[in-house]
């Protein structure tokens, strides 16, 4: 398996992550534990931005993550 196809199933493991901590903060018990997840899941996003920019810059290509309901997702277009 060549890197960038491991990057890229780097970046669909952290999609799936994400969508995880969504449904975690959704059922967190108070506002303080939310933005405690909230930032944590803001922090994966900014990873998943620069792993989607290793790849743009050596000729590889993701379709961009795909975060939780309310969350769009990361585009290199943005």
């Amino acid at each position: 398996m060549d890197w960038r196809d491991k990057i890229r199933r780097v970046l669909e493991l952290d999609q799936t992550e994400l969508a995880l901590w969504s449904e975690i903060a959704a059922g967190a018990p108070s506002e303080k534990l939310r933005v405690i997840i909230r930032a944590m899941m803001e922090r994966e996003r900014e990873e998943m931005r620069a792993l989607q920019s290793i790849l743009t810059s050596h000729g590889g290509w993701y379709p961009g993550p795909v975060g939780p309901s309310g969350y769009p997702p990361y585009s290199e277009k943005d």
